[in-house]
């Protein structure tokens, strides 16, 4: 406390030396430019999601011509979800996958749309929102693609 006063002049100096002034609106021009900088590097990366989203569905279109075409069974795991929905789905799809890959079926996961499954054999589709336990599921593929999944 007793060099307190030893610090009253330097701040007096550094209030009206004009140098110090420059410094401060260089410095607040400075952080102008990199606010201006960062919401533009914000807004760019926002449209590039855009533009990848839209690739994303451009490609599932031209995907789902092609198993139209072919006439493809295929299951699309639609993984757009929470992280519990998301494990319930992995959960549920995984101990079919053999026998799937076995009966000729495709599983395709993505995260471009929705959450759930969606089947589809050439232009037939059926969508499926949400989780459904691994039986359930077999069940509706057994359904839904006429084969036997269960044992």
């Amino acid at each position: 406390m007793k060099y307190l006063f030893l610090l009253f002049p330097a701040i007096l100096i550094s209030c009206n030396n004009p140098r110090v002034r420059q410094l401060e609106k260089e410095k607040a021009l400075l952080k102008s430019q990199i606010d201006s900088m960062n919401s533009q590097i914000e807004l760019a990366a926002k449209h590039a999601q855009k533009m990848v989203l839209k690739v994303s569905i451009k490609a599932k279109e031209a995907y789902d011509s092609v198993i139209v075409a072919q006439n493809l069974k295929v299951i699309r795991v639609n993984e757009a979800c929470g992280t519990e929905t998301h494990g319930d789905l992995l959960r549920s799809i995984e101990p079919h996958e053999q026998k799937l890959e076995e009966l000729k079926i495709q599983v395709i996961y993505t995260n471009i749309t929705g959450c759930g499954y969606e089947l589809k054999h050439g232009s037939n589709r059926k969508i499926i929102n949400g989780a459904l336990t691994g039986y359930d599921l077999a069940l509706e593929i057994e359904k839904f693609y006429k084969v036997k999944l269960l044992d």
